[in-house]
């Protein structure tokens, strides 16, 4: 990721956070293959090359740097509020899908990017239903 495309994200991120000022780690932009996450460890949002949209056809593989940075906002906000995150399957897929539907109600997310961060969520969803699954252990 080139010094603008990180002057862009900061200028995005800045947006998307309005008044409330949030981490956004650039120490890894640089590197390729590189991932935008969210780090529940830091309570930072780290950037990495991947934010600006790639190829594929997933919703996932084709969000604007706008929604990729929207949806881990949400993750950051999601743990401000208390949520604790899986990080294995097949839960991850339905804390995924709620974190994009979370970001898709962000202020300043556009229409396209809402819609791709709903089809992002829809994919989730149906990642979790097709993951093989033992015997429920929630009410």
């Amino acid at each position: 990721m080139t010094e603008l495309q990180v002057g862009r994200c900061l200028a995005v991120w800045e947006e998307l956070c309005g008044d409330d000022e949030r981490d956004l780690d650039v120490s890894e932009a640089a590197y390729h293959g590189s991932r935008t996450r969210y780090d529940a460890d830091r309570g930072s949002v780290i950037l990495g090359a991947d934010a600006y949209a790639g190829v594929g056809a997933s919703a996932n593989a084709r969000m604007s740097m706008q929604a990729c940075l929207a949806h881990e906002l949400a993750h950051m906000l999601r743990a401000e509020l208390g949520f604790n995150r899986p990080f294995t399957p097949p839960d991850v897929h339905l804390d995924e899908a709620e974190t994009s539907i979370h970001a898709s109600f962000l202020d300043g997310v556009p229409l396209r990017d809402r819609e791709d961060l709903v089809e992002d969520a829809r994919d989730r969803l149906f990642d979790w239903l097709a993951f093989p699954k033992e015997e429920s252990h929630a009410n």
